[in-house]
């Protein structure tokens, strides 16, 4: 019997097998944590993302090559007449006015190449049937070294153009006027 009354018995030695098998257990179980804290954040910047794009004023789609439109922002409603629901599916190409389509194709090669495009001016077909003519940032989306989509930020600038060509045409008359009482 040992000191305390306790009967003693011979520790047993660990192997380099036993070592080794509770090395690769906590491997497993140290990958384990790593993955849950990496799928928690990317769920936490997911919610991030979706709560911003819930609330901008700009319209904010994703599209992939495979599967259209994927995701889009509640204010295409406000911009286009459409809800995000109604557009989910449906190819992009599809939503654009005719007369920016040879644009569209020019960017969508650049996209292709991975190249963002930024300023790109397209008229998208409203519900009610008028254009809506968009300022857009397009991004591709990269997947193992190809491009399988893009995303894409689209403010309205319909407004704004009617705007400035109303002031051009003012100025043209301004200047024809002066030009007749000189």
């Amino acid at each position: 019997y040992g000191v305390f009354g306790a009967h003693t018995r011979a520790h047993r030695a660990f192997t380099r097998d036993d070592i080794n098998f509770v090395q690769a257990v906590a491997n497993v179980l140290a990958q384990g944590i790593e993955r849950k804290i990496a799928e928690e954040a990317l769920i936490a910047s997911e919610e991030k993302f979706r709560a911003i794009a819930q609330r901008s004023f700009d319209v904010i789609y994703t599209c992939y090559h495979d599967g259209g439109i994927a995701y889009m922002s509640p204010s295409v409603t406000r911009v286009l007449g459409y809800t995000p629901e109604e557009l989910i599916g449906r190819i992009c190409r599809d939503c654009i006015h005719p007369s920016s389509l040879p644009a569209w194709e020019e960017a969508q090669e650049k996209i292709a190449r991975g190249e963002s495009v930024e300023g790109l001016e397209i008229e998208f077909c409203r519900r009610d049937g008028r254009a809506a003519l968009l300022e857009l940032n397009v991004s591709p989306i990269i997947e193992r070294g190809r491009v399988i989509g893009f995303q894409v930020i689209g403010r309205d600038i319909t407004e704004r153009k009617q705007n400035e060509q109303l002031r051009r045409q003012a100025f043209r008359q301004i200047e024809r006027n002066i030009e007749q009482f000189a």
